[in-house]
Formats: structure tokens, C-alpha cells, sequence
């Protein structure tokens, strides 16, 4: 009787674990599905500069590159890299107006991304593939930079 009593207990406390971790735990393809900022803001980055490479048209794939040399401490690419003379700053606009300018930060971004891209591509070329047409690389770019 009392090894009937020791078994039942410990089935049924193998049994309420397990539904108990059932119901409490998060799918793992969840955790995964929502990078980390950092790590988000990078890939975007990356992704940037593989469709303007891709593009094949030199003016759009200068303003990516200098968007990245001057992006904000946020991630944000909304600054052009602007050449005046012997100068070089970074400048944002609202409606065509510059609305301010300041001088080309020390950005370890942009050399990050230099460095790491190689790294980068070998892991998504599912990515590389989608915009592998010079028009989907552009179409890629203006979505993705259309509202800044």
C-alpha cells in the first residue's frame, strides 16, 4: 500500500510539473522572433548597405553610405553626409530645407559595419538573394528610407 501511495504521488507530481511548465513557458520561436535593439538596428544597417552596392546606381549608393557615416547615436539615417569645399559634415532636412547641420561625427558604426559586413552576408543570403535585382535593391532602399 504504502509503495502504491509513493508511486501515485510522484506521477502526479511529474504529471503537475509538466502541465505547469506547459502553461507557463514561451515558445522558443517567440524569444526569437524579436531581436534586440542593438542587434535590430544593425541587421538594418547591414541591409542598407548590401542594397546599395546591389543597386548599381552610384548616387543612391553614395547617399546610403553617407547616411551611415552620419547616422544618429539612435541608429536613425535620416542625415546626409554633405562635401562643401574642404568640409564634410552631416546635415538633416525637412521639405527640402536643411534644418540642421553639424560636423561628421567620430561614428564607430559605420567602420563596425565595414568590418562585420563580410560576417554578415555568409549568414543572410536569403536577404542578398531578394535583392540581388538591381531594381528590387533600390525599391529595397526607397521603402526603407521613403519616410526620413
Amino acid at each position: 500500500m504504502r509503495y502504491l501511495t509513493f508511486v501515485t504521488v510522484a506521477i502526479l507530481t511529474f504529471g503537475v510539473g509538466v502541465l505547469v511548465s506547459f502553461i507557463s513557458r514561451t515558445p522558443v520561436a517567440e524569444e526569437a522572433e524579436i531581436p534586440p535593439v542593438a542587434q535590430s538596428m544593425e541587421d538594418d544597417w547591414h541591409r542598407l548597405f548590401e542594397a546599395a552596392h546591389m543597386s548599381k546606381d552610384e548616387w543612391l549608393r553614395d547617399d546610403v553610405l553617407g547616411r551611415l557615416q552620419c547616422a544618429g547615436w539612435d541608429g536613425s539615417v535620416t542625415r546626409r553626409l554633405v562635401r562643401g569645399g574642404d568640409v564634410i559634415y552631416c546635415a538633416e532636412s525637412q521639405d527640402g530645407v536643411i534644418s540642421s547641420i553639424s560636423p561628421l561625427p567620430n561614428n564607430d558604426a559605420f567602420l563596425f559595419v565595414l568590418r562585420t559586413h563580410g560576417d554578415w552576408s555568409s549568414k543572410n543570403l536569403s536577404f542578398i538573394r531578394s535583392i540581388s535585382d538591381p531594381v528590387r535593391a533600390r525599391s529595397y532602399i526607397r521603402h526603407r528610407l521613403g519616410s526620413e
